[in-house]
């Protein structure tokens, strides 16, 4: 499981207004006798909602959600309401404000590549699937990774594992839909208390990745690429893999090759 210090989970259920999900469609439909535009995706449920016959708050009730509830949207109203199916039948209008879009991190197979840059040492990586966990006091799930490396650094072959997560809602309820993306370096440590984190942000709706930060001094450097383009969530951690090897420097090399050079 990855490690997640406190300062990476600032998500809670704050109720903002949120951008569309990522499978955003321009057909129109007409839904329940309401023209709307297609716009399929899953949504969390932030806290208690009413069902709506039509796209209207004094439209008759027809139903209900509870709090961590997760639903399917087909479609967006004119306004902030969105077109909710439930038993793979037409359900009603749901306030958008309420809920959370999600991504959904399953990897169905590893993902592998080689990375080389000057004056860093040529990597092969995989990044496998490992499943999902909830943190506490949260409502939606983290996406977990294992990415395994083996790279020639001088004369030195190190091998080394580093967890990997990404949140499946919004961070920090972003009105963009920003999906945050944390590796974790455990052979390295500024303190006994302290992991390395390289942190990036997958911007959906945008279709890119871009870098955030390295919390450790020590061992960061301004990367030469900032942000890059990924049209999924397997796109996404590949780039999460390539902007965070970037942004290593030198002693991040020298200390793994210190403790795992063979």
């Amino acid at each position: 499981m990855a490690v997640r210090p406190e300062r990476l989970i600032p998500i809670v259920a704050i109720v903002a207004t949120l951008g569309t999900a990522a499978s955003a469609q321009t057909e129109k439909l007409l839904f329940l006798g309401t023209q709307i535009k297609a716009d399929a995706g899953t949504y969390l449920v932030t806290k208690d909602v009413n069902v709506r016959a039509k796209p209207l708050t004094g439209s008759k009730r027809v139903g209900g959600f509870k709090r961590g509830d997760r639903i399917k949207v087909v479609g967006r109203a004119p306004g902030a309401w969105v077109a909710v199916r439930k038993g793979g039948k037409d359900f009603g209008f749901v306030y958008e404000p309420i809920l959370l879009p999600l991504i959904d991190g399953t990897l169905d197979k590893e993902l592998t590549g080689r990375i080389k840059a000057k004056g860093s040492p040529a990597c092969d990586y995989r990044v496998r699937f490992e499943g999902k966990s909830v943190a506490e006091g949260q409502l939606f799930k983290f996406a977990d990774y294992e990415v395994a490396w083996k790279c020639t650094v001088g004369k030195s072959k190190i091998e080394f594992l580093t967890p990997m997560f990404m949140t499946e809602a919004p961070y920090q309820a972003s009105k963009k839909g920003i999906y945050q993306i944390t590796i974790d370096h455990l052979e390295l440590e500024d303190n006994l208390e302290e992991v390395i984190s390289t942190t990036v942000y997958f911007e959906r709706k945008k279709k890119r990745v871009k870098f955030d930060s390295v919390s450790s001094k020590k061992y960061r450097k301004q990367p030469a690429v900032k942000e890059m383009q990924a049209d999924d969530v397997a796109q996404a951690l590949v780039v999460a893999v390539r902007l965070s090897y970037g942004a290593w420097n030198k002693a991040v090399w020298r200390d793994l090759s210190k403790t795992l050079g063979q």
